[in-house]
C-alpha cells in the first residue's frame, strides 16, 4: 500500500519537526514548522490522500488529486 508510506513520512516529518522546534522562540519555531510543512509533510500528505481517495472511489484517475 503506496499510500501507508506517504503518512509515515508525513508522521515522521512532523515528528522530526516537533523535537527541532521544542525549546525555539516562537519566531524559530514558525520557520521550522513552515520549511516542514513545504518539504516533508504537504507533498506526501496529498499524495496519500490523492491514493486513498482514487481506492474508496475505485477510479484511477481520481488519483489525479493529487
Amino acid at each position: 500500500m503506496p499510500f501507508v508510506v506517504g503518512y509515515g513520512i508525513a508522521s515522521i516529518g512532523a515528528m522530526i519537526a516537533y523535537q527541532l522546534s521544542k525549546g525555539k522562540t516562537k519566531k524559530r519555531k514558525y520557520i521550522v514548522w513552515g520549511i516542514a510543512l513545504m518539504l516533508a509533510i504537504a507533498p506526501f500528505l496529498s499524495f496519500a490522500i490523492g491514493l486513498t481517495y482514487a481506492v474508496i472511489a475505485e477510479n484511477g484517475w481520481a488519483a489525479l488529486i493529487m
